[in-house]
């Protein structure tokens, strides 16, 4: 799929389907089947945007630095506003009907998205968030500006300080991604994956030391237990979580990969390119049957 701009971000909607999102620098927002290559969806809004997620099979969220909207598959009506603030927002998780905002001056802000008007919690403290996830509990876990993760549990004062390996953090590059599988919290750097069970650090897994991560995925078209990277020189690799080594490549040549993201059908890939382009793999690619 040919986006003509520069992809920052690509959400494949949960589930068996075809449909995946995307958002670019420029605001603009888009939805496509890969199965018939055609555009279902495309706006664009008024910021770059900074986090993209496909909450259900029909649902997309989106944020830029002030506000945050979705868009129904069903309704095919213009993005409703959901959430606005003057400060700046720097990410969001979704998780059922449990919405988590890392907001550059009030902290963590969590609210329910059958109404917005009352915040649930708010967890505040002298670091600003940059990243977040739930867990299976709908507890939430947070990646700071200084480095430290957090895990907060819902309408308590409890705070877990997690381990935090000293190989990603040793750049001062902040995390690329979270995200949890059941008990395994999974945190990509661009120099590693932290793979934590039960929120202890169970390994850092570098690929090679000059090698970088352009992106992570959980990658449920392999199994419910593997992740995907990709690598600086164009590689694809699933990478189970209870193993020490990644299942063989596949490379995209002549390719530098921005972007991908998984769900139980396909791995969306998306190019660094400023003609923006997307294409999906398929488990049958690495010679394994979906």
């Amino acid at each position: 799929m040919l986006v003509n701009e520069a992809v920052s971000l690509i959400h494949a909607f949960p589930g068996v389907t075809s449909l995946c999102g995307y958002g670019c620098l420029s605001g603009k927002i888009g939805v496509f089947d890969s199965e018939t290559n055609q555009h279902i969806f495309s706006f664009v809004g008024p910021e770059s945007l900074n986090t993209l997620i496909a909450s259900d099979e029909k649902i997309l969220y989106f944020s830029d630095k002030n506000r945050i909207a979705s868009y129904d598959l069903r309704a095919k009506q213009a993005p409703v506003e959901v959430f606005r603030t003057v400060e700046e927002i720097t990410s969001f998780s979704i998780r059922n009907d449990k919405l988590a905002i890392c907001n550059s001056e009030n902290g963590m802000l969590v609210y329910d998205t059958r109404n917005m008007k009352e915040r649930l919690d708010m967890k505040k403290n002298d670091r600003i968030p940059d990243i977040c996830c739930f867990n299976q509990n709908n507890e939430i876990i947070v990646s700071y500006s200084d480095l430290s993760v957090c895990m907060f549990k819902h309408n308590s004062d409890e705070i877990f300080q997690l381990e935090v390996s000293e190989s990603a953090t040793i750049q001062g590059i902040k995390p690329m991604g979270m995200f949890c599988i059941d008990n395994t919290l999974i945190i990509g750097y661009y120099s590693g994956i932290s793979i934590y069970e039960n929120y202890n650090l169970k390994q850092y897994y570098q690929h090679s030391l000059d090698s970088t991560f352009s992106s992570v995925t959980a990658a449920p078209c392999f199994s419910e237990s593997t992740v995907a990277y990709s690598t600086s020189e164009g590689n694809i690799y699933p990478l189970c979580t209870s193993s020490k080594s990644p299942s063989r490549p596949v490379k995209l040549n002549g390719v530098n990969i921005n972007r991908i993201s998984a769900n139980h059908l396909m791995i969306a890939v998306a190019d660094d390119q400023d003609d923006g382009y997307i294409g999906v793999m398929m488990p049958e690619d690495y010679g394994i049957e979906n």
